[in-house]
């Protein structure tokens, strides 16, 4: 029966190295030990990039691999590892997202964190990457983790914490989504290759003969014919344009070589 990677010291010993094989067990661990790894490629590519970026310095308004603030941290994974570009801001990202009930979150989704101002008025102050429940040894199994740049605490800098930690659970706001959904991804490729399929195939060739046509026709009133003669344009029109959409397509995949060759 296969068993959780104990992640911490898997990214201690490699740390700059891809993270996809531990995030396959770790993803969504269930009981008794056995794994299941249930997430869109593009969310997986979007926490291997995160991953790297751990032990990155806090800066305030940080953008780069010398310093990280909190949503510096989740933009700049997003757009260095997915070329997904979010707003630079907390509250940005969460205006951008769509919101979740706990629930229906997942792996790759942002997990955001608030505080009272002066006036008594709660407003976004953090943000982070959710990455799922780690099973393993250690007083983590069976925790919600996340990943974040946090800026002052036992640890700083781009860290993995877990979400029912006394400080960040007292100041939890909720859950946001930015990526299709792992089921949306799904049936999105499904569709696309689907549509890829039915454009491949060429239009059934029609094969009545005008002998066909004239048995149809003799039991028929004029109207009827008349009908009949209406539709079979409308098919031809049809095919023929079907025709023309794919010569196009073929002039512009060619002229796009063409260019890309020069």
């Amino acid at each position: 029966m296969p068993h959780c990677i104990n992640f911490f010291s898997f990214i201690h010993r490699n740390p700059l190295k891809s993270m996809a094989a531990f995030f396959l067990a770790f993803f969504l661990c269930a009981a008794g030990n056995t794994c299941t790894a249930q997430v869109s490629q593009k969310r997986q590519d979007f926490i291997d990039y995160a991953l790297t970026l751990r032990g990155i310095p806090y800066k305030y308004a940080g953008f780069s691999k010398n310093g990280l603030d909190c949503s510096g941290m989740v933009a700049y994974a997003a757009k260095y590892g997915i070329r997904e570009n979010l707003p630079r801001s907390a509250s940005g990202m969460w205006d951008k997202c769509k919101h979740l009930k706990e629930e229906d979150r997942e792996p790759g989704d942002l997990i955001f964190f608030a505080v009272k101002n002066t006036k008594g008025v709660l407003h976004i102050s953090h943000v982070g990457i959710y990455l799922g429940m780690y099973r393993g040894e250690g007083a983590l199994n069976g925790k919600r983790l996340f990943l974040h740049a946090a800026s002052a605490g036992r640890e700083t800098g781009v860290i993995i914490s877990p979400i029912d930690d006394k400080y960040w659970s007292k100041r939890f706001f909720g859950y946001g989504r930015f990526l299709p959904s792992t089921g949306e991804s799904e049936m999105e490729t499904e569709a696309k290759a689907a549509a890829e399929d039915a454009r491949d195939e060429p239009p059934p060739e029609d094969k009545t003969t005008p002998e066909d046509l004239e048995a149809e026709d003799a039991d028929l009133t004029d109207a009827e014919r008349a009908a009949r003669r209406v539709k079979k344009a409308i098919e031809r029109t049809r095919k023929a344009a079907s025709l023309m959409d794919r010569e196009i397509d073929g002039q512009a995949v060619r002229s796009k070589f063409e260019e890309d060759t020069k």
